[in-house]
């Protein structure tokens, strides 16, 4: 189910007004709000690292030991349980930018319980780093289990052809919570463009029969056959639909928690747009005229009998009509969140807002008609022989 409806409140939501939940039977108010938890040990990430291969996060100032934000994740995925881990993102200021696709999969990088999540926040000293997608692909998917997001800024992200959520896109079970953070400016997945329809083949239409010959002397051959029809173009596909929740979006069975947060100027993908018709067939070539029958004999000397005239060429096959020109794509809902699978998505004093759904594909051209080819004329009778003496 999709919802675009958060994108409209553009307000502050109160704590004191309760929880708004999203869930697949709509929205209703509960009292209450998300808590959230943080555990140890910490692993280190820094966003200047580019040694690979790390069996171990330490904080260091070394930057052979820095491990990135990947490794990091790399590193409690090696490990059987990841419950109560923390991962502290340690570089500061105006380059505290960690740029990439990231995924949080589960069980491994997860914390297996609701009070021992993996926690993501900034170390000592660091103010809102930020996880930039940079316009290649959704910044954090989360595949499931107990993730904490606490005090990030996540931004830039530009989900897959088609897919939900650009910044942050939750697709498992378990609880993914976003506490204190700022997640802007993520774009859904356009939808795909529809295939075009395939052509007739070209010359789709049968010839027309030959016109018999004139069988006497000085009869006209018979016309030729009409050229058969050509066929019709295949129709165009319809354009895929756009990606749902610019910013966050919930595809599982799981819950999106948000609370004292931002979220903010998402963009649902644009539907795709349909595919042009395909070319209809040309139409068959008329039938070649008869050939007239040979003149007769002369009746007096020095006069020969007229032969017979040839057959009209048959007429045109007509064209075949080209396809249907697809449907665009439907747009994506929620601009800034959207919960299309079967789980819960939380709101508590939050701001949801700025958000822009997505626009519907255009759709394709239709295809082309098909043309006709003319026969030909059939030939004149041949000259009748010379006429024999008078009596």
């Amino acid at each position: 189910m999709r919802f675009g409806m958060l994108r409209r409140w553009g307000r502050h939501v109160p704590a004191a007004a309760g929880v708004a939940v999203l869930s697949a039977a709509g929205i209703v108010a509960t009292g209450g709000g998300p808590a959230g938890a943080q555990g140890t040990p910490a692993l280190y990430a820094y966003a200047r690292a580019t040694t690979a291969g790390l069996t171990a996060c330490p904080q260091s100032a070394d930057p052979a030991k820095e491990c990135s934000l990947a490794e990091a994740l790399a590193v409690v995925a090696a490990q059987a349980d990841a419950s109560g881990n923390t991962i502290l993102l340690q570089t500061p200021g105006a380059t505290a930018h960690y740029v990439g696709a990231f995924t949080v999969t589960a069980p491994g990088t997860t914390g297996t319980a609701a009070g021992s999540s993996l926690t993501i926040t900034p170390g000592a000293g660091v103010a809102h780093p930020v996880l930039d997608g940079n316009g290649s692909g959704t910044v954090l998917t989360v595949t499931g289990g107990y993730v904490t997001l606490s005090r990030l800024t996540v931004t830039g992200g530009h989900a897959r052809a088609g897919h939900d959520g650009g910044d942050l896109v939750a697709t498992g079970p378990g609880t993914v919570t976003v506490a204190d953070c700022t997640v802007t400016d993520g774009t859904a997945g356009a939808g795909t463009a529809g295939a075009d329809g395939s052509p007739a083949p070209a010359a789709s239409g049968t010839s027309g029969s030959r016109g018999a010959d004139g069988t006497t002397p000085g009869s006209a051959g018979t016309d030729g056959g009409a050229g058969g029809a050509g066929g019709s173009g295949g129709a165009g596909a319809r354009g895929g639909t756009g990606g749902s929740g610019g910013d966050v979006a919930n595809t599982g069975p799981g819950t999106v928690t948000i609370v004292n947060s931002t979220v903010t100027s998402g963009s649902a993908g644009a539907g795709g747009n349909g595919g042009t018709g395909g070319h209809g067939g040309n139409g068959g070539t008329g039938g070649t005229g008869g050939t007239g029958g040979d003149g007769g004999d002369g009746v007096l000397t020095g006069t020969a009998g007229n032969g017979g005239t040839g057959g009209n060429a048959g007429s045109d096959g007509p064209g075949g009509p080209g396809g249907a020109a697809g449907t665009g794509g439907t747009g994506g809902d929620g601009g800034d969140i959207a919960n299309t699978g079967h789980g819960t998505v939380t709101i508590a004093d939050s701001t949801v807002q700025g958000g822009t759904p997505g626009s519907a594909g255009n759709a394709g051209q239709a295809g082309g008609a098909g043309h006709g080819a003319a026969g030909g004329h059939g030939a004149a009778g041949g000259i009748g022989g010379n006429g024999g003496a008078a009596t």
